[in-house]
């Protein structure tokens, strides 16, 4: 029978050996090939999207990305006189479904129209490039194709003031802020990108995924915070104007009414009295 006091020693021993040796540590690091486990790179670090060996225009797909920022708002880090938020739970829903719908309408369109865009950037199914990749892409036909394309894009649309170059470059910061997850977003400027996601949309003449993002963005515009981003102290002062008109209208109705009973009283008199002539008669 073995001494308890070697078994104790031993016990001892074998939980020092694998103290010590690293060989048999379980590690969670995200490398395969390191026991010591690694924390998340420093944002300063990622400061610009790698680009990848099947994006062509390697050029201007760097010079779009300089322009958005991986953690923060990138072109739509603007003033806004309200910074109060939506739960982030509906913001990543509006945001996500946004994103999914432009990156279908956008490669909806280059494999429709460009079919050799695709092509040479590896893209053969829906879902294979990113928003930002597809924008790019998209830029660059643009570019080459211009006189190609003037009837399958919709310039003369008057409810949009940027051009359709300027929203594929702001439109990429959609997918930043969904995938880092970029919290406490001002309400109006998560309408301001589904709003930008719908011209796009409307400039390529897809209805029906302009119908789903606008569908999106309504329910966002009448929230109170968001009008007061919008008008801010100017927003007193629309009601204010707004329930004048009202109130001059009711008065001109109460006026028209006035004067159709008038009308009315005067005809029933005239009524009557010729009731009175014709019993005088007989």
């Amino acid at each position: 029978m073995a001494d308890p006091s070697t078994a104790v020693e031993i016990s001892t021993i074998n939980s020092q050996g694998s103290q010590k040796s690293p060989r048999t540590k379980r590690s969670r690091s995200p490398s395969p090939f390191s026991a010591v486990p690694q924390g998340p790179p420093f944002k300063k670090q990622m400061s610009t999207m790698p680009i990848k060996p099947w994006i062509k225009n390697e050029h201007l797909f760097k010079n779009i990305q300089e322009k958005l920022a991986l953690y923060g708002l990138g072109p739509y880090d603007i003033p806004v006189l309200s910074d109060r938020w939506l739960p982030f739970n509906v913001q990543a829903k509006i945001l996500t479904l946004t994103q999914n719908v432009l990156e279908e309408a956008l490669f909806e369109f280059l494999y429709r129209i460009w079919p050799e865009v695709c092509v040479e950037n590896g893209w053969e199914e829906m879902g294979e490039a990113e928003l930002n990749e597809l924008a790019t892409a998209m830029i660059a036909g643009i570019q080459t194709h211009k006189d190609d394309i003037k009837g399958l894009i919709d310039y003369e649309n008057s409810q949009i003031s940027d051009s359709l170059s300027d929203l594929l470059e702001k439109i990429g910061q959609i997918r930043h802020c969904v995938v880092h997850r970029t919290k406490k977003i001002p309400v109006i400027i998560v309408e301001f990108m589904v709003r930008d996601a719908s011209y796009i949309t409307m400039y390529l003449k897809d209805i029906e995924r302009t119908k789903i993002i606008d569908n999106l963005c309504r329910p966002i515009e009448p929230l109170s915070f968001n009008l007061q981003s919008r008008f801010g102290e100017k927003l007193p002062v629309k009601v204010e104007r707004k329930l004048k008109k009202t109130s001059a209208e009711v008065d001109k109705i109460k006026v028209t009414l006035r004067v159709e009973e008038e009308i009315e009283r005067l005809a029933q008199l005239q009524l009557e009295h010729i009731k009175a002539q014709d019993e005088g008669i007989y």
